[in-house]
């Protein structure tokens, strides 16, 4: 429980949502060269590559034990959501410093923007590079969560915050944590923290 999460990891999840939304079977294939076909999460890669919600890199490889940034979290969770909405990016890009027009996650990042999903930096940066935090997971999956199953409903966003013992390091995040947490979305480490400066790992 207290391991980063990999690429691979996260590829499994992903893999398990989309097969029970379209409740077919896990398979797929994939030519990623550093993935075995003897790696529990081959099946898991193949089937995500087959619908192209994870990418590999330009060398052929995967890296299923690399950490995950903000760029790459965001990306996968957009082609996540258009495989069953349809996503419209918007025709403008965003208005990042860090992100130019011609980075390559500058259209997932600019629709999670403008769906509020997820916002920048004070001094008005995105930082696409650096690795997302468990804090910014929650609060991203606060936000679609609400906008799309509870239709906006934030009763109880503060309502459980208090129940992991390392909240008060937690800021501006601890409504967000608290209303994924009291929803069963995420959750905690057995010594009873959350740790919402935690690194998460996977893409």
């Amino acid at each position: 429980p207290d391991g980063d999460m990999t690429r691979a990891e996260a590829a499994a999840i992903f893999a398990r949502m989309v097969s029970e939304e379209k409740d077919e079977k896990i398979s797929g294939n994939h030519s990623f060269t550093d993935v075995s076909k003897n790696a529990w999460y081959a099946e898991y890669i193949g089937y995500l590559a087959k619908y192209d919600i994870i990418k590999g890199y330009e060398d052929g490889t995967f890296k299923p034990d690399a950490p995950v940034t903000r760029a790459e979290f965001t990306a996968m969770t957009v082609r996540y959501y258009d495989l069953f909405n349809e996503v419209k990016y918007p025709a403008s890009t965003t208005k990042y410093p860090d992100v130019s027009s011609s980075y390559w996650a500058v259209k997932d990042i600019s629709f999670a923007t403008n769906e509020k999903w997820l916002n920048g930096y004070a001094d008005g940066s995105f930082k696409p590079d650096t690795n997302i935090t468990r804090a910014e997971v929650a609060t991203i999956i606060y936000r679609i969560y609400t906008a799309d199953v509870a239709k906006n409903d934030k009763s109880g966003l503060y309502a459980t915050y208090n129940k992991f013992s390392d909240m008060a390091g937690a800021g501006w995040a601890q409504g967000y944590i608290g209303y994924c947490a009291n929803a069963s979305l995420v959750k905690g480490y057995p010594d009873g923290t959350f740790k919402p400066s935690g690194k998460v790992t996977g893409y």
